[in-house]
């Protein structure tokens, strides 16, 4: 990976929700502070009508760029579109940790404020949501539960990668660590990581609870969320039938295996100058 960014000028790193996004989004806005006509633009890979506007507002480009990507469609435009001097950095995930993930987050930053500027229930006591509440927006993909792997990793999406043989790499997101001291190390020397506080994060999702309206736990009607995914996180994906437009679906699974089979949880997939390796 050091090898590789010595190589390439130009570096994307992206990825769907819930994949360390935001801090590498961070880190980016530290690191490029000075030529920030791009990354001061949120996710700014998805604001297509403003790219002529961002290459003019600096001279000097930024060097790193990260965003995270809705749709096949905008990985596939990076996919085509990025130089021979260029290197996407894919941050992936487990696709149900990563729904789990997202399920909390929107739980307690979207659904439980809305819950309490409706009254329904006081600023600082306990959330408490009805589990049927809870499946609906589950089902509807709500936010950052729908922007999933599945909405970018597509049979499309391996077909663009084969026929425009980018620069591409895929990573675990738990090793965001040693991406960011090589990233500084190339881009920003002496940029420190940029986290949220994932603890206080996990913390706040502790605190809401799942009401059960068919069902009760050892006599309790209302059990922490984290219980209630225990308990319904294997069936989830099936029940709600939240992969009904999923494609090559093996081909993401065998490159994952390969992924976390690798001692740094980093895979080169192809290069520019046609060769290809992993999962392919």
């Amino acid at each position: 990976m050091d090898e590789l960014l010595s190589k390439f000028r130009q570096v994307f790193v992206i990825m769907p929700a819930k994949n360390a996004g935001t801090s590498f989004k961070e880190f980016t806005k530290a690191c490029m502070a000075e030529k920030d006509s791009w990354a001061s633009l949120d996710n700014s890979l998805n604001q297509r009508k403003n790219f002529k506007k961002m290459l003019q507002n600096s001279f000097e480009m930024p060097t790193l760029i990260s965003s995270h990507v809705y749709t096949s469609e905008r990985f596939m435009e990076l996919v085509k579109h990025a130089t021979d001097d260029s290197l996407i950095i894919y941050v992936h995930r487990n696709g149900t940790d990563r729904l789990r993930s997202a399920i909390g987050h929107f739980s307690y930053f979207w659904e439980c404020p809305k819950q309490t500027k409706q009254g329904l229930q006081h600023a600082n006591g306990p959330c408490i949501l009805k589990e049927g509440k809870v499946l609906d927006f589950i089902a509807a993909r709500d936010v950052e539960i729908g922007i999933s792997e599945t909405k970018i990793l597509t049979c499309d999406a391996y077909e663009s990668i084969e026929a425009n043989a980018p620069n591409l790499v895929f990573m675990n997101y738990v090793q965001v660590d040693k991406m960011f001291e090589l990233l500084a190390k190339h881009h920003c020397p002496g940029q420190k990581a940029v986290h949220l506080n994932t603890l206080s994060m996990h913390d706040s999702e502790r605190a809401v609870m799942v009401e059960l309206e068919s069902s009760t736990r050892n006599g309790n009607t209302s059990v922490d969320l984290q219980d209630w995914l225990d308990a319904k996180m294997d069936l989830i994906e099936l029940g709600l039938q939240l992969k009904n437009d999923v494609s090559c679906q093996a081909t993401t699974r065998k490159m994952q295996h390969d992924l976390f089979s690798c001692q740094d949880e980093t895979i080169h997939v192809s290069s520019s100058d046609g060769s290809f390796f992993g999962f392919f």
